[in-house]
C-alpha cells in the first residue's frame, strides 16, 4: 500500500509540473501567412463494360465483353494549346472477352495508366487498346472513350487483329 501511495504521489507531481510550464510556442509567421492551394477536385467514376463484339480471327464468332473502367481526371489548361483543356486522366481497366456459348473461351484484359490528353478543338475521344491474355493471334480489344464535357463514356468497342507484314516488308 505504501508503494501505491508513492507511485500516485510521483505521478501527480509529474502531472502538475508538466502542466505548470507556461511557455508559449509561436509558429513561424511565414507558415501562418502562406496560402495553401487546394488541388482541383477530381472526377472519379466507373463505367461498366457490357457488349458484344465480332471476333475477326476467321470464324466470325460473337464474343461478349464484360468488365469495368474506373477513371478519374483533373481538367486544366495549357496556354500553348488554344481552346484545349489538358486533362490528367487515370484509367484502371479490368475485364474479359468471352467467346462461345457452351465451351467458352475466356480472355482477360486490363491495365492501369496515367495519361495527359488534350480535350477540345473537336477532339473529344480517346482510343485505348488492350491485349487479350491467352490469345496467340494477337487479337486486341479496342475501346473508344468519348468525353461529353462532364464525363467519359464508351463510344464503341471492337476486336482487331493486327495486319501481318508482307514478306517484302522489314520487321
Amino acid at each position: 500500500m505504501k508503494t501505491v501511495a508513492i507511485v500516485l504521489a510521483v505521478s501527480l507531481s509529474a502531472f502538475i509540473l508538466g502542466c505548470a510550464q507556461d511557455e508559449v510556442i509561436n509558429a513561424p509567421t511565414d507558415v501562418l501567412s502562406a496560402e495553401f492551394s487546394k488541388p482541383e477536385p477530381s472526377n472519379s467514376q466507373t463505367i461498366m463494360l457490357s457488349g458484344v463484339v465480332l471476333d475477326p480471327s476467321g470464324f466470325n464468332q460473337l464474343c461478349s465483353v464484360a468488365g469495368e473502367i474506373t477513371y478519374s481526371f483533373i481538367l486544366g489548361t495549357d496556354p500553348s494549346q488554344t481552346g484545349c483543356q489538358v486533362t490528367s486522366l487515370s484509367l484502371d481497366v479490368e475485364g474479359s472477352v468471352i467467346q462461345g456459348e457452351g465451351n467458352k473461351e475466356v480472355w482477360p484484359f486490363g491495365s492501369s495508366s496515367e495519361l495527359a490528353v488534350c480535350l477540345g478543338n473537336d477532339v473529344n475521344s480517346l482510343e485505348q487498346v488492350y491485349t487479350l491474355v491467352g490469345r496467340e493471334d494477337n487479337v486486341a480489344l479496342h475501346i473508344l472513350l468519348q468525353y461529353d464535357g462532364n464525363q467519359f463514356e464508351v463510344g464503341s468497342m471492337w476486336l482487331e487483329q493486327p495486319i501481318a507484314p508482307s514478306p517484302d516488308q522489314e520487321l
